[in-house]
């Protein structure tokens, strides 16, 4: 973020922007704490959330299938 001030003031300096738009850039860069602390607390959910999916899960019953297939046992 200080980069990006220092980029603005040499730009005015220079004369290749104008106030107005260095006056938005700033306004935005105002907002960016907050929307770091929006993505901070959403984190957590998201975290939370992809640990029940990746789960390993059984499926039916934990019986074992034959590799051999099932034949008739008929008397």
């Amino acid at each position: 973020m200080a980069c990006h001030l220092i980029a603005l003031y040499l730009a005015q300096v220079r004369g290749t922007k104008y106030g107005d738009e260095i006056g938005q850039v700033v306004r935005e860069l105002e907002q960016v704490p907050g929307a770091i602390q929006e993505v901070l607390e959403t984190v957590e959910p998201v975290r939370q959330l992809a640990r029940i999916s990746a789960a390993p899960r059984r499926c039916c019953s934990s019986a074992v299938i034959s590799a051999t297939p099932w034949r008739s046992r008929a008397p």
